[in-house]
């Protein structure tokens, strides 16, 4: 297979090269200990949404079309392809709106991406860590994409499953340990082909409602599939022609998905080791991530300082299970 190249001065090539050289040790144990409370939580979800009438018609669909493979569907001890067991499990995750929520510009459930990293990490025969660190990266660029997209894409139609689809090949891409320039074009194949209207929630709600950001995450990993063999998506899918930030004029904060770490470099000076060590070190203390998965019972809470990190966000707003979206 020739491998694939990409383009390195477009944003999602420094989120992929961000990524892709994560390490485990990088990551707070704060922000471990959080992952492990959400995925928990979610776990939870989907255990109290199995025998869910949308759930159930879900199922019965994908054991007839689904083909085998090493990714376990939650409740039924049946393994499926990791496209498929995504799907499910997202939608025991999502379907009765107990999942996590972050409400800034626009409410997103960055929850909804666990499975994408389980599954993968299933097939890659990864261990825990890995998994973390792909439930943490999800957290993250969700969190990150909802402030970049100011005001907020439902205010011109669209759902935020449109944002997850950015997401989704990024978690599912480093589950499957892929190459940033994989990584990249597996964003590119999501999120060109899955951008959803804002017609499910609005008006009369029917089961779409919480199945398209399910969707979106099953989208990512096929894209990740996909980028894996060799195929490729437009680089340019946020920042270029005709890109998300070019069908939003005006209102857009780029600069949210691009710092990823003060010591970020761009290939210039420094050997290829400095290079990697300096593109993970926005989580080297964490704080962005503390303040992305921490469910606090107070809305004043603030992420500890971070020295050298480039911190995205002034504030913290509230990202935990939904019961607590209207603290008291």
């Amino acid at each position: 297979m020739k491998p694939i190249s990409g383009s390195k001065d477009t944003v999602t090539a420094k989120m992929a090269r961000w990524v892709a050289v994560l390490d485990y040790k990088q990551v707070s144990q704060d922000a471990v200990y959080q992952a492990k409370r959400f995925l928990l939580d979610s776990v939870g979800c989907a255990l109290g949404e199995y025998q869910q009438h949308d759930v159930k018609i879900a199922l019965e669909v994908l054991d007839e079309i689904a083909g085998n493979g090493p990714a376990t569907v939650i409740g039924t001890g049946k393994k499926m392809d990791p496209v498929s067991a995504s799907l499910a499990n997202a939608l025991m995750i999502r379907c009765m709106d107990y999942n996590d929520i972050y409400w800034k510009q626009d409410p997103s459930h960055p929850s909804d991406i666990f499975p994408a990293a389980l599954a993968c990490c299933e097939r890659a025969k990864s261990d825990g860590k890995e998994l973390i660190a792909g439930l943490v990266l999800g957290h993250e660029f969700e969190m990150r994409f909802c402030e970049a997209a100011f005001p907020g894409i439902r205010e011109r139609g669209w759902h935020h499953a449109t944002l997850t689809a950015f997401v989704s090949p990024i978690v599912a891409g480093r589950a499957l340990h892929l190459g940033w320039e994989q990584i990249q074009h597996a964003i590119g194949i999501s999120a060109s082909r899955h951008a959803t209207l804002g017609a499910v929630t609005a008006g009369k709600l029917t089961m779409m409602k919480n199945t398209v950001d399910p969707m979106a995450t099953q989208s990512g990993v096929l894209a990740a599939l996909l980028a894996e063999k060799g195929y490729t998506g437009p680089e340019h899918v946020v920042d270029g022609r005709e890109g998300l930030a070019h069908l939003r004029p005006g209102d857009r904060r780029l600069s949210q998905l691009q710092l990823l770490g003060a010591k970020e470099r761009h290939g210039a000076g420094g050997d290829q080791d400095e290079q990697q060590r300096g593109r993970g070190a926005g989580l080297a203390h964490g704080a962005p991530i503390v303040g992305a998965l921490a469910s606090r019972p107070s809305r004043s809470f603030s992420a500890p300082a971070a020295p050298s990190v480039a911190r995205p966000w002034a504030r913290w707003r509230s990202c935990g299970p939904w019961r607590r979206r209207y603290p008291p």
